[in-house]
């Protein structure tokens, strides 16, 4: 598999319509959904993202170990559904970094709902071993360090528990809209579930056979919003997202106006247009959406622009630490950061250097390969290292950037 891609943005304006790729979130969600329903809820045109079908594969495969790849979403929900199955006895496996990657607390609520939970032989690297139990289900209380993740797979699977679940959030908890689209989802497949930001409860329900079409990823579509903030006359149709979106990043539509993209909707999907800048300077709060964090970070730097980003919290604890790989790579363009507070980055683009070909690392983390994808909009040549690590959740991104006109050449090193 080639090495590196070489980025050549087109000299003519942007212009086309992108058949974006299903929502990895409501994908994953949803499979878990068939098989705690036994068939009766399934998804209509699911991702082709990695972790996707990852999942797909360890909730169908026979056998004692199941290995999940480098999905977090996809161990803790698996995590969690096979706690929930009376009989289960299975040890999930990761990559090295996944394994490393916090998740006590969901031990911690899962156990204290009788399930039986633990890493084989005290080790994370030899993996998780699950034994099945029927459990009960009711009141669970959160600590501050349990994510949105944690308590969506404890929601996922809480058909399963006798008495359904009450889930006491945090004061603190870091991307809400995520447990919340769970929840409206859930309620669409017919299940008794309501939100606040206080607490998640599913109260034991029986549910009719449902399909649900699965929506195009707005995450996705902060790549594309990226790539038309930097590109002059650049008019591009997102195609299949809707104004009804149960995804949190639909936000993006609202956070990139601030970068100079106006979102109209039209009978495709969504129309994207690159419009003059207003502000020079903006700060951000990526708490609700930190998936975005990215997108956002190479834009405005692309853009010469000064950026506050507060809501760090959970990036560190990604597929990468975030907040280092966005800094160190953007350090080869000139662009200055700091660490005002513990939770406070200033990004400083305003001598933003664009004369140069730069090598960029992904960090073997999918975002931020799309990422500094979007600044050979205003770089002469972009090579982007390990760039298929884009498979996690848009295999098709070189290919459609292909289609939008850019030049993308594949190099063995």
């Amino acid at each position: 598999m080639p090495e590196i891609i070489e980025l050549i943005a087109p000299f003519s304006s942007i212009k086309l319509s992108v058949p974006l790729t299903a929502s990895k979130s409501i994908s994953n969600r949803l499979l878990i959904l068939n098989a705690i329903s036994d068939g009766l809820i399934s998804g209509l045109g699911y991702s082709d993202s990695e972790d996707t079908k990852n999942l797909q594969k360890c909730l169908t495969e026979n056998g004692d170990t199941l290995y999940v790849g480098e999905g977090g979403t996809t161990l803790r929900f698996l995590l969690a559904y096979f706690a929930s199955i009376e009989g289960s006895d299975i040890i999930l496996k990761g990559s090295e970094r996944l394994m490393k990657r916090p998740v006590s607390a969901l031990f911690d609520a899962l156990n204290s709902l009788g399930a039986d939970v633990k890493y084989v032989n005290h080790n994370p690297l030899l993996g998780i071993h699950i034994k099945g139990k029927t459990m009960t289900g009711g009141l669970l209380k959160l600590g501050n360090s349990a994510s949105s993740q944690f308590a969506t797979a404890l929601l996922l699977s809480s058909p399963n528990y006798v008495e359904g679940v009450q889930i006491i959030l945090p004061e603190q908890f870091p991307s809400y809209p995520y447990a919340k689209m769970t929840v409206d989802l859930m309620k669409s497949c017919g299940y008794d579930v309501s939100a606040t930001s206080k607490e998640l409860v599913l109260k034991p329900t029986e549910i009719e056979r449902i399909q649900i079409h699965v929506e195009k990823d707005w995450s996705s579509a902060s790549y594309w919003y990226g790539i038309t903030a930097l590109s002059e006359g650049a008019e591009v149709v997102l195609e299949g997202l809707s104004t009804e979106s149960l995804q949190g990043d639909a936000r993006c539509a609202d956070l990139f106006r601030l970068l100079g993209v106006r979102t109209s909707y039209v009978e495709q999907g969504v129309k994207i247009t690159n419009c003059p800048l207003t502000v020079s300077e903006i700060a951000l709060d990526i708490s609700d959406f930190p998936d975005l964090f990215p997108a956002l970070a190479f834009s405005a730097a692309g853009k010469r622009m000064k950026v506050y980003f507060t809501g760090l919290s959970t990036l560190r604890v990604k597929e990468s630490d975030r907040v280092f790989a966005v800094t160190k790579e953007l350090e080869k363009v000139n662009v200055k950061h700091k660490m005002l507070e513990d939770d406070l980055l200033c990004l400083d683009a305003r001598d933003l250097q664009t004369h140069k070909t730069v090598v960029f690392e992904t960090h073997q983390d999918h975002r931020i390969a799309m990422s500094a994808a979007i600044l050979s909009c205003v770089i002469w040549k972009v090579c982007i290292r390990s760039p298929f690590v884009i498979g996690k959740s848009y295999p098709a991104f070189w290919q459609h950037l292909a289609l939008a006109g850019f030049s993308v050449t594949e190099l063995e090193s």
